[in-house]
């Protein structure tokens, strides 16, 4: 077969667009996390108080020595 080279200008553009691309997409996923933070950090606090709940019930029932 022969070799196909690609016109420069061809690969400038090809490459502007993937850049592009990889950007606005990075862009969306990072706002879409962003989005979500407030919740996150509320199950998280929700999380802890029932861990914390369930540490405190059990320190209360075990028998005093």
């Amino acid at each position: 077969m022969k070799d196909q080279s690609v016109n420069p200008l061809t690969r400038a553009g090809i490459w502007i667009t993937v850049v592009s691309a990889a950007l606005w997409v990075g862009d969306h996923v990072v706002q879409a996390v962003v989005d979500y933070i407030p919740y996150a950090v509320g199950f998280g606090i929700l999380v802890m108080a029932i861990g914390l709940w369930l540490s405190a019930r059990k320190a209360r029932s075990r028998p005093s020595e």
